[in-house]
């Protein structure tokens, strides 16, 4: 392992303490050696330049972890009571935000974290409501491909911050996961009386474009996201 003086901020000469670790010293100083004395107080893999980095890391990864773990709940838990409180209506004009979550999940912590919230969010919904018909795999598709959607067009399409990138990461999320995949997955069941949906997805990619504007613009909300780096 070979590390430069410039990268642990210290000299060649402070650096020798490390060759008994299998690490190599610099070919060459770029500090005033009168200015940095002891490796030990300025070498920043003491204070974290590599120990401090993989702790970063670990703790990133751990709050990712958190983060999708209370976004998947919230997802399963709106989806609930939405199916409990519209029990006595058909499906076909129920109303849920339940993609609100996914769609977060998405834009926060990218397609791959974001697809998996979808598709469990579907699937633990499923088992825990009472249901009439199988699982429709391409229904869960499309709760996986509101987090794939709206993660690809927020980190890589469209990178300008503003309510525009969020409003067109829900939209096309909605597009794609909701009046493609879900509306074939449901037409084995309703028929053509499945496109009677397409205006309500459209409903409620509107409110929760509007949801999700109003968030990322908490004072809060971005300290956080700040904080974590997400």
């Amino acid at each position: 392992m070979r590390l430069s003086a410039r990268w642990t901020g210290s000299c060649h000469r402070d650096e020798k303490p490390f060759l008994a670790c299998g690490i190599s010293s610099a070919s060459h100083c770029c500090h005033e050696c009168e200015i940095y004395p002891s490796w030990y107080r300025r070498c920043s893999l003491y204070y974290g330049g590599f120990f401090m980095d993989k702790k970063s890391r670990t703790r990133r990864e751990l709050v990712r972890v958190c983060l999708s773990a209370m976004l998947l709940s919230m997802s399963v838990v709106i989806g609930y009571a939405s199916k409990s409180i519209f029990a006595s209506v058909d499906g076909l004009f129920r109303i849920s935000l339940d993609s609100l979550p996914i769609i977060i999940a998405g834009i926060l912590l990218g397609p791959l974290w974001g697809g998996a919230i979808g598709a469990a969010s579907d699937l633990v919904t499923y088992f825990i409501t009472p249901q009439t018909f199988a699982p429709i795999p391409l229904v869960t598709v499309g709760y996986a491909m509101l987090g794939i959607v709206s993660g690809i067009l927020a980190r890589y399409v469209l990178k300008k911050e503003g309510n525009m990138r969020l409003v067109l990461s829900t939209v096309g999320a909605h597009f794609i996961g909701s009046t493609v995949f879900k509306v074939i997955g449901l037409y084995s069941i309703y028929g053509a009386l499945v496109f009677i949906r397409i205006p309500i997805y459209i409903l409620v990619a509107a409110v929760e474009s509007l949801i999700i504007c109003l968030l990322f613009k908490s004072r809060a909300f971005k300290k956080v996201c700040e904080e974590f780096k997400l």
